[in-house]
């Protein structure tokens, strides 16, 4: 079954769904992977990337962590899992 058909049937209130709530998916969807599952409703997501080095005509790896909202509808992350984001 589809997320946003489990998210429509589903019996919880957050205004920041995407699916039920008051927010309109806007821009890139990016990837990353979970990080840290230890906040309320928030999840920690790290995003690799490459950046090039002119000096040595090299990339080297970079990343970032962001925080983002995890909606209950997506009940099944866990940790180190690989995650689309809005």
């Amino acid at each position: 079954m589809d997320i946003s058909v489990q998210a429509i049937e589903g019996s919880y209130i957050d205004k920041k769904c995407p699916f039920t709530g008051n927010v309109s998916i806007r821009g890139r969807i990016l990837t990353g992977v979970v990080q840290k599952m230890k906040m309320q409703r928030t999840i920690v997501i790290r995003r690799d990337y490459l950046h090039y080095i002119r000096k040595y005509n090299r990339f080297e790896k970079r990343h970032r962590n962001m925080s983002v909202h995890l909606s209950p509808c997506f009940r099944l992350v866990y940790y180190r899992q690989n995650l689309f984001f809005f």
